[in-house]
């Protein structure tokens, strides 16, 4: 999909020339913690783009990149108090 930004900051998608907005992250609450969240790099004032599914997903935790500023979150996934109920 070839996107472009336009003036209203505002990204279209060029191939049916349909305005798309901004996506922001649609945590899983029941898989990540949302009080664990933490961020780095890009810029705070960018309206985050986020693709739906995280980045890169690690061992007890996923990270979302936004396509405009580079801005990378963090979510650590719940942790069970027992480890033998699962």
């Amino acid at each position: 999909m070839d996107a472009t930004k336009a003036d209203t900051d505002v990204l279209v998608d060029t191939a049916d020339q349909r305005p798309r907005l901004p996506r922001k992250i649609h945590l899983d609450s029941s898989i990540y913690c949302l009080h664990s969240a933490r961020s780095s790099g890009g810029s705070q004032d960018c309206d985050h783009d986020f693709n739906g599914l995280p980045d890169r997903v690690e061992d007890g935790c996923a990270t979302w990149s936004c396509l405009r500023c580079g801005r990378s979150v963090q979510y650590e996934e719940w942790r069970d108090a027992d480890p033998q109920s699962g």
